[in-house]
């Protein structure tokens, strides 16, 4: 297998340990390869409370190498925030106390695991988290005032003031600074402005935004970010409607430039409405899922990413599946990746998995909206061990 660990002299005993769970044998004298890929096959929740009982599991499970292979071969589950009837936090001696309900839900094992996220903080302004987005195993969450990054497995959050002014946008993992990237952008008089916060060095930097993006997490592709433009921001800061030639605005994240980019249509004038279209991500391709009619959805692929070429590969007939009795239009909401041909979507509140190949949907088991709220945001998510090295409030 060719995997290199650090702290390899350790597997022999850490094997020893976990079949003295199991067994009264002694220990069978593995490779080392195969103890390291025995581990990496197990669920992150496992491995976690192994280490609270062997210092030798917990130094060879936190090294990079084998946080990195363990991710890459984590099972992908759906995390949803819900929208609650009240608010979840209290105030007490100026500390803001919260607990943001979520669900984990593997929809091939059929588990649905509720877990808290539980905040204490003192501010000013603390208003209802957003879930924005998942990055190597971590969660990002943002209101009016803050930012929370938070691993669900190990508990280990960290919190960020935001600056005056700004929406979160996302965040990313910068493999040349080994660091973790949280996005702002906002409105000023020239125009918009996107803020890069780095979360280990505590560096900033501002760049000038032509177009401001949408709230939706970034789509990752080619070490490239991407966003669908916010129309109707661009509008009132630019009094001209947006075209469908600079409807994409993406962020390279090696060269640290932004260029727009052009979404199915008429690229030479042709108005952009991105209120009812999502960018995807499917097998290294950048995909656009249009949902403004629910009879027919286009989903296009972008083959050729140089010259900004899109096919259109599949139309869905949703009006078989998902009848609709009223007729104003149901919104649905996408999830940026596409797992085994199956999109995962939100529509009239219930939460689905489409398949692009057969035009067939299974839904996943949720409870009411008047047990636990309507559904607010969602996103795939992979459990993993991955470490933000602090605790500590970022100012």
């Amino acid at each position: 297998m060719g995997i290199s660990v650090p702290c390899m002299r350790w597997a022999p005993f850490i094997w020893g340990r976990i079949l003295s769970l199991f067994t009264q044998t002694e220990a069978v004298d593995l490779p080392y390869d195969i103890i390291i890929d025995i581990f990496s096959r197990l669920p992150a929740q496992l491995i976690f409370q192994c280490c609270h009982s062997c210092r030798m599991i917990r130094t060879l499970t936190s090294s990079p190498t084998f946080v990195s292979i363990h991710l890459k071969r984590a099972t992908s589950v759906v995390v949803i925030q819900r929208d609650p009837w009240r608010k979840s936090y209290s105030c007490r001696n100026g500390i803001y106390e919260d607990e943001v309900p979520l669900y984990f839900i593997d929809d091939k094992t059929k588990e649905r695991i509720p877990k808290n996220m539980r905040v204490s903080h003192s501010c000013t302004g603390y208003t209802q988290l957003t879930l924005i987005g998942s990055c190597n195993g971590l969660l990002l969450f943002s209101n009016h005032v803050i930012v929370i990054i938070w691993n669900p497995i190990t508990q280990e959050q960290i919190i960020v003031n935001k600056p005056d002014s700004v929406s979160t946008c996302g965040f990313f993992f910068d493999p040349k600074t080994r660091e973790y990237i949280v996005l702002f952008w906002r409105h000023v008089d020239s125009g918009f402005h996107l803020m890069t916060y780095g979360l280990l060095r505590h560096t900033r930097k501002t760049t000038t935004l032509s177009h401001p993006p949408w709230f939706d997490a970034p789509v990752i592709l080619k070490s490239t970010l991407h966003w669908l433009v916010d129309n109707e921001r661009y509008k009132r800061a630019n009094s001209r409607f947006l075209l469908c030639a600079e409807s994409i605005i993406s962020f390279d994240m090696d060269t640290e430039t932004l260029h727009t980019m052009s979404c199915p249509g008429d690229k030479y004038g042709k108005r952009a409405d991105n209120s009812y279209v999502h960018l995807l991500k499917k097998e290294e391709c950048l995909c656009f899922f249009d949902t403004s009619s629910y009879r027919g959805m286009d989903f296009w692929v972008l083959q050729d990413y140089a010259e900004e070429v899109w096919t259109k590969t599949h139309v869905l007939n949703l009006e078989l599946i998902l009848p609709c009795r009223r007729p104003e239009l149901q919104y649905i909401r996408s999830a940026p990746d596409i797992d085994n041909d199956e999109l995962l979507l939100v529509w009239n509140w219930t939460l689905i998995r489409l398949n692009l190949q057969s035009n067939s949907l299974r839904k996943l088991k949720m409870r009411k909206p008047q047990d636990e709220g309507n559904i607010f945001y969602f996103v795939e998510h992979r459990d993993s061990l991955a470490t933000l090295r602090t605790d500590d409030i970022v100012h």
